[in-house]
């Protein structure tokens, strides 16, 4: 086979998404070689093959089944299990539909939970389970039917008929509710009877009967009397929604007999024979019989009926004799025959006919705002007078009272104020009469008064009593309640003979307006005051940072599981984020269901986040701000900031607020610093004060800041002025700089000979490196000897600057003057690498001459020359050298310490500072200087 031609090799049977390590090693006829390094491989997935095991439903309530299964066999996952898919279905009415599905999120074991909510009551349902990875969804479990739990039923009887079976008897049928809204086993129905008509006046006749028929008789029942039924159904859970009432009204019956009767005297031939109607009728009353038998020596002489209409309640008999006796008693009829008789009265004619009053006093009762009759039909001779008056004995006439002809008392627009009894009195010269009645006046039931006796996070327990039935008995009670904040009344209707009612099915944590009115047969009363009740619990509690946010480099995880709901169920969450620089906010998730937690994806790391969470429940929205940031790449970790809380938190105190405490701490922070600086620099200064005038030889950097002592500087100063002046007295100055910062780093001196006046034999170039300095200004420096003037000034400066290894610049001025007279010796390495990057500055003094040392720069006296301080200053030009015969700028010697060490260039660079402008100078080389310095011009 050729060299490098490729092999390969199939390998199957194996594992999805499994990792496999693989050597290969190559044989030939002398053996097999050495193998190759192990290759690792992962076989790529697929779909589960394998269902979720152990798959078992649970009914936890009429509309919840709680479905858990176990994870497929490990070896069937083919991938990661990433989550469940859970379907569900109706069973048992008509064709079975598809199944609907919900998404559940695997466990760490694999295994799954799921809780079915809304589902119908006491219906079959089966449920099937399957697994999916990442790529795709498994096969299903085989499916478990399983059964929510009973309730109440949610519909009441249908098609309730009534019929009378008797005056005292009612057969009542119905037909059971639609089996999709019994919600369980029917065990049985209750018919509550109640009668419309109140006997005795105040007394409601209501029972309820209890039944496992689909019918039912009712007996006892009064005759001819008006009934209200209803219906409904129960399961073991309890009583199910009461139909609406219907009327049934009994048979008609005989009447029982007119209650009362009496016989006055008409004349002095006749009776008059009156009768009060019956007050239990039993039916329509059709006629009256009134009943007439003479007696004659105890014997029954003659007998007489007369049939009476309904409307007359009286009846005069005419040509009576003298000294006969007559006996007398009515009955009543209605269409079913003749009722029971009053007793039997007997009277005489007589030659006197006292005043007498036919009519009977009884009780009467009227509806608010109805009229009433009181009638008062009297006899006698002479014709009796009548009048009326109430209880107080108040004569009365006028409105709304009027007296007809026949002496009937009439009130119109009767209101409460009117009940009360009423007496007619009538009166001749042979007797007096009267009767009195009593009216009663039926209003509304009076507001009853209402409370809250518990509560709970969805229903609320009333009490409640009336003060005044309003005259008749209250038949029951209307409660009307809605949300505070503007929701719409409802109305829930409430048995006559409670005094207490628990309200159910309201909102969690919510406030509620309620009245209640009790109504009777007049209708409905007042209702009462507003009461205001709220269930148990309140919005969603917000969780703590740490118990709610988890960051990594690219995600966020809201555990949303460690909201409290605070009594009230939490329905959704709603989720925003955006980054802290950004202005608009971007949707993770709107009314989100319940879930453990929610992670958002694909952030940047190292970024500060704000994110903004509202989680709602029944009892409102709590909406809360947090500050995190993602981890950076790198590591570490970037706090968050401390949570900011909308408005319904409770405020804190000022001074714990962040934007408060921070700027203090830093403010304090700086002050601290700035306080420990100056103090440091101040302990330094003094210190090298104290160390400045005692020690000789080699000084530290801290010996070169008392140079710059003002009392030093100045003496250093006038001391070189006055040696300038001596060696180059015929110098002249045209114009000598006063400050340090007035001399440009590039600035160029001119040193010219006696003897030639041509260009310089060597020029060379320093540069100090001082960015903000980019302009230079030259003088011209006139000398009769130059060349005698610089070697002693070359002399002093060079001894000065160099007599310390470490090139400390801060010397005394005794010091200084020592200097000029010690012999210059330098190794030649040292030498040459000094010169090369260093250079000589010639100081004015103050008597024309110029100085070789600079002054400190940090001297706040003034300059001994103050007059030159008004030279005006020349335009700066910016000049760079350019010839290729300066030598270059050379760094330090590696064997001297940037630390310690001032070199030579440094202390030309000081004196740079202290001057400004260009001056010439002729220089000679004197016997005791390096034999490399010559005449040259230094341009810097």
């Amino acid at each position: 086979m050729a060299a490098g031609t490729e092999l390969f090799a199939t390998i199957s049977g194996l594992q999805p998404a499994t990792h496999y390590k693989f050597r290969v090693v190559a044989e030939n006829e002398l053996g097999a070689g050495e193998p190759s390094e192990n290759i690792a491989v992962r076989t790529e997935g697929e779909a589960p093959t394998g269902e979720p095991q152990s798959l078992s439903v649970t009914a936890m309530a009429s509309d919840q089944l709680r479905v858990t299964w176990a994870a497929p066999v490990q070896h069937l996952w083919n991938g990661e299990i990433l989550g469940y898919y859970v379907g569900y279905r109706e069973h048992g009415l008509g064709r079975a539909g598809g199944y609907n599905f919900t998404t559940v999120s695997a466990k760490s074991s694999g295994s799954g939970a799921a809780l079915l909510t809304g589902l119908k009551k006491y219906r079959k349902y089966g449920v099937v389970v399957q697994a999916f990875n990442e790529k795709g969804p498994g096969p299903t479990s085989n499916e478990v039917i399983a059964q929510t739990l009973e309730d109440v039923p949610t519909a009441p009887a249908l098609e309730i008929k009534c019929l009378a079976q008797s005056p005292q008897s009612l057969s009542v049928s119905w037909q059971p509710p639609p089996q999709i809204f019994q919600n369980g086993i029917i065990q049985g129905y209750k018919v509550y009877y109640e009668n419309m008509n109140e006997w005795p006046t105040g007394h409601i006749e209501a029972e309820t009967k209890v039944t496992s028929e689909i019918n039912t008789e009712l007996h006892g029942l009064q005759k001819y009397s008006n009934y209200s039924i209803q219906v409904w159904a129960y399961t073991q859970i309890g009583d199910g929604v009461k139909s609406n009432p219907i009327f049934c009204l009994t048979d008609e019956d005989v009447p029982e007999a007119p209650d009362n009767i009496k016989v006055v005297a008409g004349s002095t031939n006749s009776l008059v024979v009156g009768w009060l109607t019956p007050s239990r009728p039993n039916g329509r009353i059709t006629s009256y019989t009134v009943y007439q038998r003479t007696l004659e020596g105890g014997r029954e002489k003659d007998s007489n009926k007369r049939r009476l209409p309904p409307t007359q309640t009286h009846y005069e008999v005419h040509d009576l004799l003298k000294g006969e006796a007559h006996e007398f008693w009515v009955t009543a009829f209605t269409r079913i025959g003749e009722g029971q008789s009053t007793p039997v009265v007997y009277a005489t004619v007589t030659t006197r006919v006292p005043a007498a009053i036919i009519s009977f006093g009884h009780t009467m009762s009227v509806r608010r705002r109805g009229s009433v009759q009181m009638p008062c039909l009297a006899v006698g001779i002479p014709l009796p007078e009548r009048h009326w008056f109430n209880v107080e004995g108040i004569h009365l006439a006028g409105d709304p009272f009027t007296i007809q002809s026949d002496g009937t008392l009439h009130i119109n627009e009767v209101q409460r104020q009117h009940q009360g009894n009423y007496t007619c009195s009538i009166s001749n010269a042979n007797g007096s009469d009267q009767i009195t009645y009593f009216l009663r006046v039926l209003v509304a039931p009076s507001a009853p008064v209402v409370r809250v006796a518990a509560t709970s996070s969805d229903w609320l327990q009333l009490q409640w009593s009336t003060t005044d039935n309003g005259g008749s008995a209250i038949r029951g009670y209307f409660l009307n309640f809605r949300k505070e904040e503007g929701g719409e009344w409802e109305e829930r209707a409430i048995q006559r003979d409670s005094t207490f009612f628990r309200l159910h099915k309201l909102d969690c944590g919510t406030q509620y307006q309620l009245q209640m009115m009790a109504y009777n047969a007049v209708g409905s009363g007042s209702p009462s005051s507003v009461v205001i009740a709220h269930t148990d619990g309140d919005i969603p509690i917000k969780p703590t940072y740490s118990d709610f946010i988890e960051v990594n480099t690219s995600n966020i995880t809201l555990r949303l599981k460690s909201w409290g709901d605070n009594g009230c169920p939490i329905i959704s969450f709603s989720i925003e984020y955006k980054e802290s620089s950004q202005q608009d906010w971007l949707t993770a998730g709107n009314n989100m269901q319940i879930k453990d937690s929610h992670t958002i994806i694909g952030l940047w790391p190292g970024t500060k986040y704000n994110l903004r969470v509202t989680a709602t429940n029944k009892a409102g929205a709590s909406t809360v701000e947090y500050n995190a940031a993602t981890l950076p790449i790198i590591g570490g970790t970037l706090g968050p900031d401390q949570v900011r809380i909308d408005s319904q938190e409770e405020d804190q105190p000022f001074y714990l607020d962040l934007g408060v405490i921070l700027p203090i701490i830093l403010s304090l922070t700086l002050l601290s610093v700035v306080i420990a600086g100056l103090f440091i620099c101040f302990h330094r200064r003094s210190g090298r004060e104290r160390a400045g005038g005692g020690v000789q030889g080699v000084l530290d950097h801290q010996q070169a800041m008392v140079a710059l002592d003002n009392k030093q500087n100045l003496a250093q100063r006038e001391q070189y002025y006055a040696e300038v002046q001596k060696g180059i007295g015929t110098h002249s100055v045209e114009r000598i700089p006063e400050y340090a910062e007035d001399i440009s780093p590039y600035a160029t001196f001119h040193v010219q000979s006696q003897q030639t006046t041509s260009s310089p034999a060597h020029i060379q170039t320093f540069v100090y490196h001082d960015h903000r300095l980019a302009a230079m200004e030259t003088m011209q420096l006139k000398s009769t000897n130059p060349r005698d003037d610089y070697t002693k000034l070359r002399g002093n400066q060079k001894i000065k600057c160099l007599q310390s290894e470490s090139s400390d610049y801060s010397v005394s001025s005794d010091q200084r003057l020592e200097s000029r007279q010690m012999p210059l010796s330098l190794s030649g390495p040292i030498r040459s690498e000094r010169l090369s990057v260093h250079t000589d500055i010639l100081y004015p003094s103050s008597g024309g001459g110029i100085s070789a040392c600079p002054e400190s720069s940090t001297s706040p006296e003034l300059s001994p020359l103050p007059e030159r301080r008004n030279i005006p200053r020349r335009h700066r030009h910016n000049v760079r050298r350019k010839d290729p015969t300066f030598p270059p700028c050379l760094d330090p010697p590696t064997g001297f310490s940037d630390t310690h060490e001032l070199s030579e260039a440094e202390c030309d660079m000081d004196t740079i500072h202290r001057l400004k402008g260009d001056f010439q100078v002729n220089r000679r080389q004197s016997e005791h200087d390096y034999d490399v310095y010559q005449n040259f011009t230094i341009a810097v």
